[in-house]
Order: C-alpha cells, then sequence, then structure tokens
C-alpha cells in the first residue's frame, strides 16, 4: 500500500532537487522516492 507524505522543503534544496532529477533524466517525485 503507497502512502503519500507531505513535506516542505526550501526554495535551495528544491532547486537542487530539481537539478539533480534532470541530470538523472527523472522526476523531483521519483528521485525523493529512490531515497527514501
Amino acid at each position: 500500500m503507497a502512502s503519500k507524505i507531505s513535506v516542505s522543503i526550501p526554495e535551495d534544496m528544491l532547486r537542487k532537487l530539481d537539478q539533480a532529477a534532470r541530470q538523472a533524466h527523472t522526476s523531483r517525485s521519483a528521485l525523493l522516492c529512490q531515497a527514501v
């Protein structure tokens, strides 16, 4: 069963996440799922 979690992420960290996701050719959500 999948759960949804809501978190607050600072803007500067979002920019880094978006850059890492682009480099990995994936989405921000997919990148976060892999990290957890």
